[in-house]
């Protein structure tokens, strides 16, 4: 068979495979009503991201054409607050891990890792009053002779914030080998914090660090993008993923003092040593009496074939007493990230782009999972999309009424849609 058949045949079996999902979805979705554009029309949208005030009015922020990044305010009830605020204009310049974190107030900050015009890698900051007024606008974090592939940001209640990002550093020039290379260099998980004005807080803490690829018996030592939340008083928590190149890939997590000093020793989060875990997520109450880390954990299905990932959740309270691995998707995660979002009760909301199967071909759906103070299901998954969506994100007020957001390929341009799905 020629290759332009082959290629016709794998675009009819793909064709076939989204028209059955979307049929299935279509049936059982719950939320898709109320789902409403966030992006202008006229716009480019991407990735987006969503933080929620304690009364409901939250706040997005969307990566847009060549680089652009904007952010806008919102009522409770989906109305806008407020013009949109380009935080980054359409230049041609990179804008990757875009994050925003969102305290009870309103007050926010929105990151993104990215070139400045120098051409140097840095993680980039805004912070914001609950107006919307500017407050400071920082270069956050200097990559020098290293590389990131990962960052997130966390708020307290006075508006000060921590950022935390993995660097990746060579060491040594590769050296060939069959089959691939050793490339000795280092790997570290690192947190700063900030004032609200964007002023230094301490110096840069390093979480966790190690050496990649001492030698190709051993293999890998590194950690992976991590993921930072905060109570009101500026305790913190950094979780992150990695992997010895031994056993499967798994989930640490260390407590930072308000001062960004690093707490006690790391500790595992998954708890499985035949399934690797990956990309966790994590908030805490605003009081630090709770937190719940979310993560991908790998399945192998078909003998061997695809393998999909199965969304975990976990509750700790603020001694770091751990409660029971939960199975928070019932839809299998494929690609994109899951986040996590907590209230004052405890009450969480996850979020994740999900398929009805193990298939390749099936366009993602944007999926929900309600957690109660204990840390257990409430409920089953809810679909809040049935569009091709991606980029995910879920933010919950103190009623317990939540708000998720995502970004769709099925329209022109591109759209950040959002959906308001109260307490049940």
């Amino acid at each position: 068979m020629s290759a332009a058949p082959r290629v016709k045949k794998i675009a009819a079996i793909c064709r076939l495979a989204v028209a059955t999902l979307v049929t299935a979805a279509a049936g059982t979705a719950d939320a898709t009503s109320s789902s409403f554009r966030l992006s202008d029309p006229s716009e480019t949208a991407l990735e987006a991201v969503v933080g929620r005030r304690a009364d409901g009015g939250f706040v997005s922020a969307w990566r847009g054409f060549a680089g652009a990044i904007t952010a806008r305010r919102f009522l409770a009830d989906g109305t806008p607050a407020g013009a949109p605020l380009l935080l980054k204009p359409s230049d041609g310049r990179s804008a990757t891990s875009l994050r925003i974190a969102v305290n009870r107030r309103g007050d926010f900050v929105v990151t993104w890792e990215g070139s400045d015009e120098n051409g140097s890698e840095g993680v980039n900051a805004r912070s914001f009053r609950p107006d919307g007024q500017l407050v400071a606008s920082v270069r956050a974090a200097e990559f020098r002779n290293e590389s990131s592939t990962g960052s997130d940001v966390a708020i307290d209640d006075d508006g000060d914030f921590v950022i935390a990002w993995r660097g990746v550093r060579q060491i040594a020039i590769p050296i060939l080998i069959p089959y691939g290379a050793i490339e000795l260099g280092s790997s570290s998980v690192k947190a700063q914090r900030f004032t609200s004005t964007g002023t230094p807080i301490g110096r840069v803490a390093t979480i966790a660090a190690s050496i990649t690829d001492p030698v190709p018996v051993i293999g890998v030592f590194e950690q992976s993008a991590p993921a930072v939340a905060s109570d009101g008083a500026g305790n913190a928590v950094v979780v992150w993923g990695t992997r010895d190149g031994i056993g499967p890939n798994a989930v640490f997590a260390r407590r930072l003092s308000p001062r960004g000093i690093p707490q006690g020793l790391a500790f595992r989060v998954d708890t499985r040593s035949d399934a690797g875990a990956y990309d966790p997520d994590v908030d805490m109450t605003e009081d630090g009496s709770s937190m719940v880390v979310v993560w991908q954990q790998s399945h192998s299905v078909g003998g061997g074939g695809f393998s999909g990932y199965d969304v975990l959740a976990r509750r700790y309270d603020s001694r770091d007493r751990a409660g029971p691995v939960v199975a928070a998707g019932d839809l299998v995660l494929i690609g994109g990230r899951v986040s996590v979002d907590m209230n004052l009760a405890g009450q969480a909301v996850i979020a994740w782009p999900a398929t009805e199967a193990d298939f390749c071909c099936l366009p993602p759906v944007v999926a929900m999972q309600r957690l109660d103070a204990r840390g257990a299901r409430v409920g089953g998954n809810q679909r809040v999309s049935t569009d091709y969506a991606d980029f995910a994100a879920a933010a919950i007020d103190d009623d317990g009424s939540a708000v998720v957001v995502w970004s769709i390929r099925t329209v022109s341009p591109p759209a950040v849609l959002a959906s308001l799905l109260p307490l049940p």
